[in-house]
């Protein structure tokens, strides 16, 4: 009963997320509902049903992106100045690592590193060409802090060193 509660909590706050209503009063009654259940297969019938409905309520975002690497992926957007992990998005959003990888590889096509390095550095271009700031500054705002690894990292991505980059695209 626990277990279906905290399942039916993860649809409806997933639904909450990607529509910005608040569902908690469907989430109770729902609750309500598995708690009147008198048999296993009225349990499936419920959870079933909420599953379904719950997936109604996500609006397509146009891509091909399961909702959960959707989510990895916002996640990203939002803390990839702070060295976010494989490990503490899995953690956040409750999955293994290694499924969290092989899922993200599957619908991106690409390991997640690599996604993460390359989003970096579509940051580190914005800053090359929109800002004055220096190479320090901008490692450390797109989360790799190491200027070093950064100019290295940034020529295996782009072919040119940032200093290259900005000078073309200042």
């Amino acid at each position: 009963l626990e277990e279906c509660e905290r399942l039916i909590f993860m649809l409806y706050s997933t639904a909450t997320e990607y529509t910005g209503k608040d569902y908690r009063s469907v989430e109770n009654d729902t609750k309500q509902q598995i708690r009147e259940c008198a048999t296993i297969f009225q349990v499936f019938k419920v959870l079933h049903q909420t599953t379904n409905a719950v997936w109604e309520l996500i609006p397509y975002n146009g891509d091909n992106d399961n909702y959960v690497v959707t989510k990895m992926k916002k996640i990203i957007k939002n803390s990839y100045k702070d060295g976010i992990t494989l490990k503490e998005i899995a953690d956040s959003l409750g999955y293994s690592q290694n499924y969290l990888g092989m899922l993200f590889a599957q619908t991106t096509g690409r390991k997640f590193n690599v996604y993460l390095q390359e989003y970096r550095i579509e940051q580190a271009k914005k800053l090359l060409s929109g800002t004055k700031l220096n190479m320090k500054q901008i490692s450390e705002q797109i989360g790799l802090g190491d200027i070093t690894y950064f100019s290295t990292l940034f020529k295996k991505v782009t072919g040119l060193t940032p200093s290259e980059y900005r000078k073309l695209n200042s």
